[in-house]
């Protein structure tokens, strides 16, 4: 499978500090975002240590020539937030969320928890490959034809750090030749629709173009949030 991508990262117009961590290893074939909880202690800290053991954890799979195992990647970086969160601020904790995609064989295979969302973008349209752990999702779940609460849009449900379930979320389908995997923080998606996206995906066929594109379209109509993004070309 050959691919093309690009991540980058921008800390927004109204935040002190960037919370989101990103990681873009086209040579694994392996992608992240997580995206520290603003209002918890240490959002920089716990968004960065997901990624840290993410990548550790890879690192030593390559070594060992071993299959990564994400279920207890999660469940390791969930441990240590909640410890880091202990040592700086006992009553708050910290926290963070964790979105990781795979590619292999013609699929993409996703991890997740929070909402940090993923697309994918084809020809005929685009989907969300991931599922918002949040109170907003599981009030339309709950009641389908009831407006959602607009306090419950970004109350997350699930997360890394905190004494709640933890647990993942999974998905993988396939990708076609010419198909676009987005991956981002919700920095990006206050501010902009995935419909948006995924026509900018096809008319500029770059990764780096695409992904600057979307983080200064961000910045400009509000930069409420940081905002991260990973674009990635599927060539053949």
């Amino acid at each position: 499978m050959k691919i093309r991508s690009f991540g980058n990262t921008d800390i927004g117009r109204r935040r002190s500090q960037n919370e989101d961590a990103f990681w873009n290893a086209p040579e694994h074939h392996l992608f992240a975002v997580a995206d520290g909880l603003g209002g918890l202690a240490a959002g920089e800290q716990a968004s960065q240590l997901a990624i840290s053991i993410l990548k550790s954890h890879h690192g030593i799979a390559s070594k060992n020539k071993s299959v990564i195992d994400f279920e207890k990647i999660f469940a390791e970086a969930n441990h240590a937030i909640q410890k880091l969160g202990e040592q700086i601020d006992q009553e708050r904790g910290a926290g963070t969320t964790l979105t990781v995609a795979r590619l292999a064989e013609g699929e993409v295979w996703l991890t997740f928890i929070g909402d940090s969302p993923a697309f994918l973008f084809t020809d005929d349209g685009w989907r969300k490959l991931s599922i918002d752990h949040t109170a907003a999702e599981d009030f339309r779940n709950k009641h389908p034809n009831k407006p959602v609460p607009p306090a419950f849009e970004h109350l997350l449900t699930r997360c890394l750090g905190q004494p709640r379930d933890a647990t993942p979320g999974f998905s993988h389908t396939s990708v076609n030749p010419g198909d676009c995997l987005f991956l981002c923080s919700d920095g990006v998606t206050l501010e902009i629709s995935p419909e948006e996206i995924r026509n900018w995906a096809f008319k500029e066929k770059d990764p780096e173009k695409l992904v600057q594109k979307v983080l200064t379209l961000a910045r400009r109509r509000g930069g409420a949030d940081n905002a991260t993004a990973i674009a990635v070309y599927i060539d053949e």
